[in-house]
């Protein structure tokens, strides 16, 4: 166990789901054996269930960790195009690739005439869950043979405004339930410009991006003279995927035909390496994991059992809530650059003890939270809302 380390992401997921899919394994391994197939599938899968029930937490975690250090393994400053390609080639395939992506759409361009707009291309379809009521995935082509931070502030202005205009194309299916049909849409939008050759600073910025929520223009800039690419690879889902990262699979589509030129290439962000070291023995993890668990739930009754009637309290990231004598701790992470907050709504009462919390009871929470961090918080974001 000791050898097996977080890096090694698939053995250390593969270790931890095991016993939750074992029932499924036994079955099919046991299918002859009906009688006894079932026997003993009934007896792992009480296992099953309660290996999960004790253990989700354990397993989110892993699989938390271990997701961040596969997207950050694949993320790189910039990507080195294949060298035989002559620039042209290289222009020639990436248009080629785009119109095979949806269908093309005729827009209104206000770019100047020193940077040409090549293609517009446009593809929807609906999802399997029930985050979001249609995912769209744009690609706008641009050409320019210098890109200044003019010419950047440009094409960004010129891409919104076709955002704005391809909104005649977002109808949600037909088929979908009312709750799925009132769900967002979600717009990964990939900007991808040809230029010659572009100013340093244009290209930190294609990596300094804003956090998106349902929509998100991501721009990709290949530098023809130096067959180098910049953009930001870095996927930001984890539990789903989001607006970011399905414009990133248009990039990786598009410009790379989906295969990330990542071997033999060093220049990894190491800004954003995961703060959990990835040479930390999986048992090591687990077990500091569980320490840490006994832990905050130590302070958690501490602080429920010290807390008045209708008391909000702030304490190491989490908000414990009073309510008649019951308390539940939420999860949440504030951003007080943009004085914004998302917080994780739980569905149950932690003390005295568990027990479900009702929908007007969770309405009401909502609202004593905004009324508690009125004076600092703007925007709230609630889990349970994005469903």
């Amino acid at each position: 166990m000791k050898r097996i380390k977080l890096k090694n992401t698939f053995l250390c997921n593969l270790i931890v789901w095991f016993p939750v899919y074992l029932p499924v394994f036994l079955f099919f391994t046991l299918f002859s054996l009906k009688p006894i197939a079932f026997f003993i599938c009934m007896l792992v899968g009480v296992f099953a269930i309660v290996y999960f029930m004790k253990m989700n937490f354990i397993i989110f975690m892993v699989d938390l960790v271990t997701t961040k250090y596969k997207n950050w393994k694949k993320d790189r400053l910039w990507y080195v195009l294949d060298g035989n390609l002559s620039v042209q080639d290289i222009e020639n395939d990436i248009l080629s690739r785009a119109k095979k992506h949806g269908r093309f759409c005729d827009v209104n361009s206000c770019t100047e005439t020193d940077v040409q707009l090549l293609a517009v291309q446009y593809k929807r379809y609906n999802p399997l869950t029930v985050f979001y009521s249609s995912y769209e995935r744009t690609a706008l082509i641009y050409k320019t043979d210098h890109l200044s931070d003019e010419v950047y502030n440009t094409i960004k202005n010129d891409a919104e405004q076709i955002v704005g205009q391809l909104k005649i194309y977002s109808k949600p299916s037909v088929f979908l339930t009312k709750k799925e049909r009132e769900a967002p849409i979600c717009k990964g939008i990939a900007v991808i410009i040809l230029a010659a050759c572009a100013d340093f600073m244009v290209l930190q910025s294609v990596r300094k991006l804003p956090k998106y929520e349902n929509t998100a223009i991501v721009p990709c800039v290949v530098e023809l003279n130096t067959k180098k690419c910049y953009f930001d690879g870095f996927n930001d889902g984890v539990i789903k995927k989001t607006a970011k990262d399905f414009a990133i699979d248009v990039i990786r589509k598009i410009v790379f035909n989906n295969r990330l030129p990542v071997k033999d290439n060093p220049h990894f962000d190491l800004s954003r390496k995961p703060a959990v070291d990835p040479e930390t023995p999986l048992f090591d993890f687990v077990k500091s994991l569980t320490t840490s668990a006994t832990q905050k739930k130590e302070l958690d009754e501490q602080t429920a059992r010290s807390m008045r009637k209708n008391d909000v309290v702030e304490k190491d990231g989490s908000l414990y809530i009073s309510s008649n004598g019951k308390v539940t701790v939420f999860p949440y992470f504030e951003e007080p650059e943009t004085k914004s907050m998302e917080i994780l709504i739980d569905v149950v009462w932690y003390y005295p003890k568990r027990r479900r919390i009702s929908a007007a009871e969770t309405a009401n929470i909502k609202t004593r939270l905004r009324r508690h961090f009125a004076n600092r918080i703007e925007n709230f974001r609630f889990s349970d809302e994005e469903l």
